[in-house]
């Protein structure tokens, strides 16, 4: 018994001396802010039913190469991803909804969107530094009788911007304002 116990401190020490050799031969003057190549975007909407039929929807964002594009929402999803080159990179879309002039035939209607988006400054494919997931839902069963204002509402709640900076210690990720 004395023997294992011997034998077992003498192998952990061994072990922690290997350890150590190997962890002193990392490169000390490594930078705390790892190089990334680009700022990375990933937006995701999606919107119910019931608002394409009663609504028409604009989606406003800039692209890749700093073009502002607006698109018409025809289905109930819209994904885009983007990257950029520099630091501090912004980006971000806007939605507009407008109340189309059909007549509303349901005494209620189930109004309202989701969304997903991400930012985060990119060094590889799966290497990612400051990431930010920013996700929320807003959907609401209502009255014909409110479908106009609660339509009005979404368009102005609906601005979603997005920043990724670098500094000497590292790389951030935040939520801000976006104008095209």
């Amino acid at each position: 018994m004395r023997i294992l116990k011997k034998s077992t401190i003498i192998a952990a020490v061994a072990l922690l001396a290997v350890a150590m050799c190997f962890g002193s031969c990392s490169d000390d003057k490594s930078s705390s802010n790892p190089k990334a190549q680009m700022a990375a975007f990933i937006f995701h909407f999606d919107v119910s039913s019931d608002l394409l039929e009663v609504a028409d929807i604009t989606i406003t964002y800039k692209n890749a190469d700093g073009k502002v594009t607006t698109t018409a929402l025809t289905t109930d999803t819209w994904e885009k991803s983007t990257t950029l080159s520099s630091f501090p990179a912004t980006a971000g879309y806007k939605v507009t909804v407008t109340r189309k002039s059909n007549e509303l035939s349901k005494s209620t209607y189930t109004i309202g969107y989701n969304y997903t988006n991400e930012a985060a400054a990119a060094a590889s494919a799966n290497v990612f530094y400051g990431y930010l997931r920013d996700a929320n839902s807003v959907i609401r069963t209502i009255p014909k009788d409110s479908v106009d204002s609660y339509v009005s509402r979404i368009s102005a709640n609906a601005n979603f911007g997005y920043q990724v900076s670098s500094d000497e210690s590292g790389y951030s990720s935040v939520k801000t304002s976006i104008t095209f």
